[in-house]
């Protein structure tokens, strides 16, 4: 029996599933002598249940041959500020996690703290990141019930500033038929979010197919809602595939207006080859197809895009698309890519430019909007070469720092927007005109920025630890980041960027990101260490340095 109090709250929100081949159950009643009401915990997936609370009361759980792998108190008028409260069943105890505390169950060695990421478990895409009402909504992937990737839900939160985040309820869930059938796996894919005045509708893709993924389903639906905490019933707005050369990977729409007009950008493939197809619409429910925006002929690209965006930027058209299970030759996987052109006949790009989107590849799924004159976009810090250090209570997944996109030449620039500076704290180290430098830096999160009065080669430590390391380095004018010791040693993680002389490193725990030549180029990359020590440790060619500036970063839990 476990006990607790919904103070303010008015719903618990539990996800149970049964201990293998038992029925369980989750039982809730209010203390001292309601009767219990009961619920079954899900057969091969966790079952999201929800049981109305009294504001005030206090409650007894009792479980059955359950297991609670994710649970909240919701229902909370003043939800957008304070956020749910997390339970944690311990034994016969539960604690709770709320804005107020969650700095402490996320400090350890292999989660960030001023990165976005799941409470717990599974984390992936961002979807239908939109400003409405005052606030930064932020959707997402999620699988609650543990560190690997299962049947998607739709998790939520909300943010002032791009920095601070609260979590809100989960909003979608799985296809409820998906727990009579261990075989098959599917849930509410990814989507994006339509802001128009007072209403906001969501758009994403529903999926169902076997676990080996020889066949599947795909089709696009739809929610409505005017304050983004309650959602209308779901519609399907696009069940089937425009033709039969169309793949069966047919997902991750993508929703704006162009000239008065509702426009959808899927991500699929044509008889083999990656596209991102166009649709249109008068009224968000009859779609009709335009033909593929971005075609890839290359070979080397694969067979399908998925999380496709699409948008106008500094009087250029930017298609953006993920090149699913794609591996380079050099070793990179899953890469995302823009290609910078001008539209024909309102669909197809004439591309004039096409580059890889984040040259340290775990940055994933990127979807962006704008607000205020800014193109803000995120993207999922993917574990593409399975490097995930999995620890009780850890987090699988966070998302990237909120970048500002700008389009200048051939190039799309990538910035972190300013907002994140805010965190900036104490600085540890500051030198200029030295061939080397090294500092130690409690906390292991941290920000950097050198500067260099010429190109010219250099090598970076951002990470060591027994005998597994991460480095920044310029190497016969080629910059790039190169790890050792990790399965990831042997892939070229290289940038495009030459010339270097303006370089902004971000070190949160296991996550890396870098910044060249004010944004010419980005590069994301994990690497886990099993403590909090970190270490900045650079050597430079001779007379290049101009300056250099290490500050810790303050949490932004």
């Amino acid at each position: 029996m476990f006990q607790f109090c919904a103070d303010q709250y008015e719903c618990l929100e539990i996800f149970a599933k049964t201990q293998k081949g038992e029925k369980g159950s989750v039982s809730v009643r209010m203390l001292p002598d309601g009767e219990f009401l009961t619920q079954p915990a899900g057969k091969y997936h966790a079952a999201w249940l929800k049981f109305d609370l009294r504001q005030g009361a206090c409650y007894e759980v009792k479980l059955e041959n359950a297991e609670p792998v994710y649970c909240y108190l919701s229902g909370n008028e003043n939800i957008l500020e304070e956020g749910v409260r997390f339970l944690e069943f311990q034994e016969q105890s539960v604690t709770a996690y709320t804005k107020e505390n969650l700095k402490s169950f996320f400090d350890t060695p292999y989660r960030e703290q001023y990165h976005f990421q799941a409470y717990k478990n599974w984390l992936n895409d961002p979807n239908g990141l939109c400003w409405f009402q005052g606030y930064y909504h932020m959707f997402y992937q999620m699988n609650p019930a543990f560190q690997g990737w299962d049947n998607m839900h739709w998790g939520h939160a909300v943010s002032k500033d791009l920095v601070h985040w609260t979590y809100l309820p989960v909003v979608l869930a799985p296809q409820p038929e998906l727990d009579d059938y261990p075989e098959f796996l599917g849930g509410a894919f990814s989507g994006s979010a339509l802001v128009e005045e007072d209403q906001v509708s969501l758009f994403f893709t529903r999926h169902f197919s076997p676990t080996h993924e020889r066949t599947k389903i795909e089709y696009q639906s739809r929610v409505t809602s005017k304050d983004l905490l309650h959602f209308s019933p779901e519609e399907i707005v696009l069940r089937t595939k425009p033709s039969c050369e169309i793949s069966q990977n047919f997902r991750d729409p993508k929703v704006f207006i162009e000239d008065g007009v509702y426009k959808m950008v899927v991500g699929s493939g044509i008889s083999e080859s990656a596209a991102m197809l166009q649709f249109h619409s008068r009224d968000q429910k009859k779609w009709v197809y335009d033909g593929p925006v971005v075609q890839e002929n290359d070979p080397k690209i694969g067979g399908c895009f998925e999380c496709p965006g699409l948008f106008q930027l500094d009087g250029k058209m930017v298609a953006v698309g993920c090149a699913w299970k794609l591996v380079l030759p050099d070793g990179r996987k899953q890469t995302e890519w823009y290609y910078i052109g001008e539209r024909k006949d309102g669909c197809q790009l004439a591309v004039e430019s096409k580059r890889i989107y984040d040259f340290g590849t775990n940055f994933y799924a990127i979807q962006s909007f704008e607000h205020q004159g800014r193109r803000i976009a995120v993207g999922w810090i993917a574990d593409n070469y399975e490097e995930h250090v999995e620890a009780e209570n850890g987090a699988y997944g966070s998302m990237g720092l909120p970048r500002e996109l700008r389009v200048k030449g051939d190039r799309l620039i990538q910035k972190p927007v300013e907002e994140i500076y805010s965190l900036l704290g104490e600085t540890v180290l500051r030198e200029s005109g030295k061939q080397q430098v090294c500092c130690e830096v409690p906390g292991n999160s941290y920000w950097a920025k050198v500067s260099l009065s010429k190109p010219g080669d250099f090598s970076i430590l951002l990470g060591e630890e027994d005998g597994r390391s991460i480095r920044l380095e310029c190497v016969n004018g080629v910059t790039g980041l190169r790890t050792q010791g990790v399965k990831s040693e042997n892939i070229g993680f290289v940038s495009d960027v030459e010339k270097v002389t303006e370089i902004e490193i971000f070190v949160d725990r296991r996550l890396v990101e870098v910044y060249l030549n004010g944004g010419e180029g980005a590069g994301a990359k994990l690497f886990y260490q099993h403590t909090k020590d970190g270490r900045f440790a650079a050597q430079f060619e001779e007379n290049i340095l101009q300056d250099v500036q290490v500050r810790q970063m303050n949490s932004a839990w």
